[in-house]
């Protein structure tokens, strides 16, 4: 019987290209989640907010459900267990509905505390002009909540962008589960996740500038 070592290659170009190219599916999953949880979080903090009991508890066990349980967790549901019922959703697709109602759910405490803290005579002014709920809400209150909500949004953002590597575990090759592939025939950690947290640092680097610039624009 012959016996065969492995022989580990050097890193190359190739394996950055591949890095790279996994780097932009990172984003797009960052892309949906943002998208997503922003949508479902505005009605998640208007549900908080409400003066409506029954509104205000359905929102809030959303979020404590949400809130509580890990995102791997959530995952890990979606794209397993959900084979219980022979319901097979694609990777992307459990990973984006995880991460959009993780992100909704915190989006949606802080608009919550935003919405809230708008006085009321606010509220008092805009009724006695003629105003209706929705008027009120999308004309006067939702511009002030939206300024204010930049700066704690990008925060969660940034937060969602590192926390997209857990999607590895239903098989989804995003930044950091290409860079565990290119490992696992280079046996070279330190360049690749080098290389890996380089690329994490631009990405959430251009987010937080970009964000300061939009700040200074909305005058917050």
């Amino acid at each position: 019987m012959n016996n065969q070592f492995y022989t580990a290659r050097d890193l190359n170009f190739g394996d950055i290209i591949f890095m790279l190219k996994a780097s932009l599916t990172t984003i797009e999953l960052t892309i949906i989640a943002i998208a997503g949880g922003m949508l479902l979080g505005v009605l998640v903090g208007i549900g908080r907010s409400s003066s409506n009991v029954i509104l205000r508890v359905i929102t809030k066990m959303y979020v404590e459900l949400f809130r509580g349980i890990p995102i791997l967790l959530q995952i890990f549901i979606f794209y397993y267990g959900l084979k219980i019922f022979n319901v097979k959703l694609p990777a992307l697709f459990s990973a984006s509905i995880s991460f959009i109602f993780n992100v909704s759910a915190n989006i949606g405490e802080t608009l919550k505390g935003i919405i809230l803290s708008i006085p009321k005579n606010q509220w008092e002014s805009s009724t006695s002009l003629g105003f209706s709920k929705f008027s009120q809400l999308w004309y006067i209150i939702m511009p002030q909540v939206i300024r204010s909500a930049i700066p704690p949004s990008i925060g969660i953002m940034v937060g969602l962008i590192k926390d997209t590597s857990l999607a590895s575990i239903v098989g989804f090759v995003e930044l950091t589960r290409a860079g565990g592939l290119i490992m696992s025939v280079t046996m070279d950690p330190f360049k690749i996740y080098l290389i890996i947290a380089i690329i994490y640092f631009i990405i959430c680097f251009f987010l937080t500038q970009s964000s300061r610039w939009l700040e200074k624009k909305l005058i917050i």
